[in-house]
């Protein structure tokens, strides 16, 4: 165990309010546990809301790096070589089993 000084004090603030959290979330569940009406009423909304968010966040990060790789190829021919080989592998894989 750390003590206070090795690690200072800001680390200290933000351990005890993960704990906080850890120990919130589990007394949630713990209390929401038979009462699944409860549950898909008021904390759904929240479940929905995050995944979308992460896909909204995930689809342009993805396709921006696509973009930026693409684009720092530089030599057309390269990305040429690149696309047949892809393609190679799709057609292999997706022959197995």
């Amino acid at each position: 165990m750390c003590t206070v000084w090795e690690i200072g004090h800001e680390q200290v603030i933000t351990d005890h309010k993960d704990r906080i959290g850890s120990t919130l979330g589990i007394g949630a569940i713990w209390t929401l546990q038979g009462h699944a009406a409860i549950a898909a009423t008021y904390i759904k909304p929240f479940g929905v809301l995050f995944i979308n968010l992460i896909k909204m966040v995930i689809v342009p990060l993805v396709f921006s790096s696509l973009i930026v790789g693409v684009t720092s190829l530089g030599d057309p021919k390269l990305l040429g070589k690149i696309d047949a080989k892809t393609l190679a592998y799709y057609l292999i894989w997706r022959q197995l089993p």
